[in-house]
């Protein structure tokens, strides 16, 4: 038997849009799909963000079924028009797999969808990278973002950094307002990395973590790597490259 959840913030929960929260359950009712606190599908209403807190809450053993109800809604694959019409057949539509990251900090774990962030935009920091254990470089800048393929076109694509395909397996480390000099210079201000380890690690003072938008902690070592579960988003007929387009076009 299917399952659900639905998941929304409180500010959506507005009279049409409650109207479509109520219109989607009937529907889920109709077809003998049961809500549950343990879900196979989790319905998100809402934007990006909303999606975003629902991957943190719920985690990766579920698959996400998006809503937009705002403007952008890149990673939702369905607005108030199309919504009702695939809940009938939820096994029938094509699901993106992509590949998110995992922070570890200290003797912590935290899952990464879109992108970590150390640093801090008022400060210049000195930053030493490793890939695999090796050393990479030596870097002089406000901070770092190293971001998933699924969220390079959040943070990193404001700072330059190249866009990646959401099937890709790779990651992204784009570094903000760096300093180039005769004593620091970066290799490059944003690299790809495939399915390697990458560490930072802080030469001066303890760097200001972000994950997601939301501030974890301080630490002046960092790792991070591709986790070994994808998450799992239902899509409908639109390629990522029209997505992308539709999205992101004037």
């Amino acid at each position: 038997m299917i399952s659900y959840n639905i998941y929304y913030k409180e500010k959506n929960n507005t009279g049409e849009n409650r109207d479509i929260f109520s219109r989607v359950e009937d529907r889920l009712h109709d077809f003998k799909i049961v809500k549950s606190d343990k879900p196979e599908y989790v319905f998100t209403f809402g934007g990006d963000g909303t999606l975003l807190e629902a991957i943190h809450k719920y985690g990766l053993d579920v698959i996400y079924v998006g809503c937009n109800l705002g403007h952008l809604g890149y990673t939702n694959y369905f607005d108030k028009d199309t919504i009702l019409s695939c809940l009938g057949q939820l096994r029938n539509y094509n699901i993106l797999q992509t590949t998110p990251l995992v922070c570890k900090i200290d003797d912590k774990e935290f899952l990464v969808v879109n992108e970590v962030v150390v640093g801090d935009v008022c400060l210049t920091q000195k930053y030493n990278i490793f890939v695999d254990d090796i050393f990479f470089e030596s870097i002089a800048s406000s901070g770092v973002v190293v971001s998933s393929a699924l969220g390079s076109t959040a943070y990193n694509k404001s700072l330059g950094g190249c866009i990646m395909s959401p099937y890709s397996s790779n990651y992204v480390l784009t570094l903000i307002a760096p300093i180039n000099s005769k004593v620091y210079h970066a290799i490059r201000e944003s690299v790809i990395f495939d399915n390697n380890q990458v560490r930072i690690e802080s030469k001066n003072k303890i760097m200001n973590i972000y994950i997601d938008g939301k501030f974890v902690g301080g630490s002046n070592n960092i790792q991070i790597v591709q986790s070994i579960n994808k998450l799992k988003i239902l899509t409908n007929n639109t390629t990522w490259i029209e997505k992308l387009r539709n999205s992101f076009e004037r």
